[in-house]
């Protein structure tokens, strides 16, 4: 900085002008432009909090990571054949032993690096005029809004995580029905579904993974139940079909929440949101908390760009509106550790439903 004393007075009042305009400007381009440029957001954790028990399962149950740029990207890992298994891990088992002083042969697994851009997903929160003339409090309809309207985004983003698909519908991310590609075929019998279950978690247990969690329209899970009732209480009795079984012909009484297929426990989630295709009703068997070993998270999870949160867009036409949306894509890292079940209908759980009735 120049030495004040040996300036002029009309050197000082000029430079005394330019630090005056110089914060001036400041002010004007980096304070109050900008500021009044943006829009005004509101954290909704709270109201996240509140609706906590009316939001759908997996957004509740998959991890969330924070994403960057303009697509989320992850590597996905195949799984590779070794003595007619496939498992996870580019060394093949005897490759990994080696002498002393030598080193192993050393393979990198199979990772596919893909990528798919984020999507938006959100609902409006609108207040008209003519609600506050018919004496409702603003506030109180703008608070139950909030929460209605969040818990709203967040059953659209489980209803794409269960059928949405990209290439039918630019706005939608790929959900489960597009990147669970590994199938089981239900067989015929009685306990069809329940075989092709095990099934899948023997086959991914062999692979390398941990069957968590299956994903069942909500007359599934009651099957579910009549089976377990049916098969296991009422086999304790001489005559479990008969009138002198104390349970009868009922089909519920107790909650059935996981089951042990032979592989580990794993979570029963009835989805409301999942649709019948050209396969039947799908039903997921997951892996869906396995730690990813070269990515942040577990190998299912939800890549956020812009976390859920509320943004004030004011007055529009004759109402008060916010939006409540995120920016966000679903991922699996390891496919082959997914299973789709194949063949169930509706002939078949009406069936099975209407026998254990009729028991």
């Amino acid at each position: 900085m120049a030495n004040i004393s040996a300036l002029s007075e009309a050197d000082i009042r000029k430079m005394l002008e330019g630090m005056v305009g110089d914060e001036f400007a400041k002010q004007i381009t980096t304070g109050n432009v900008t500021i009044a440029g943006q829009l005004v957001r509101q954290d909704l954790a709270d109201v996240i909090a509140l609706g906590a028990p009316n939001m759908p399962p997996l957004v509740k149950r998959f991890s969330r990571i924070i994403g960057k740029g303009a697509a989320h990207q992850w590597y996905r890992l195949t799984a590779q054949q070794y003595l007619g298994n496939m498992y996870i891990g580019g060394t093949q088992p005897p490759a990994a032993f080696f002498a002393r002083g030598g080193l192993p042969v050393s393979v990198f697994p199979n990772y596919q690096l893909v990528s798919a851009p984020y999507k938006n997903v959100g609902e409006l929160v609108t207040v008209p005029f003519m609600t506050q003339d018919e004496g409702a409090s603003f506030v109180d309809v703008r608070a139950h809004q909030k929460l209605v309207r969040t818990i709203a985004t967040r059953q659209a983003e489980e209803w794409c995580i269960c059928n949405g698909n990209a290439m039918a519908a630019a706005n939608q991310f790929d959900g489960l029905g597009v990147q669970v590609l590994r199938t089981v075929a239900m067989g015929a019998g009685t306990l069809a579904l329940f075989y092709a279950i095990a099934q899948s978690c023997r086959e991914v247990y062999e692979w390398g993974g941990q069957s968590r969690c299956v994903v069942y329209k909500p007359a599934a899970h009651q099957w579910m139940i009549n089976q377990v009732l049916t098969y296991l209480v009422r086999g304790f009795g001489a005559n479990p079909n008969g009138a002198g079984n104390i349970l009868g012909g009922t089909v519920s009484g107790f909650a059935l929440d996981s089951w042990d297929f032979g592989w580990g426990k794993v979570d029963l989630i009835p989805e409301r949101y999942l649709e019948q295709d050209s396969y039947g009703w799908p039903v997921y068997v997951l892996d869906d908390q396995s730690p990813d070993m070269l990515q942040n998270g577990n190998i299912i999870k939800m890549a956020d760009l812009h976390a859920l949160d509320m943004v004030e867009l004011g007055l529009l036409a004759s109402a008060w509106r916010d939006l409540i949306y995120e920016t966000t894509v679903f991922c699996i890292a390891v496919p082959d550790f997914q299973r789709r079940i194949t063949g169930l209908n509706d002939a078949f759980l009406n069936a099975q439903l209407a026998q254990t009735l009729a028991g």
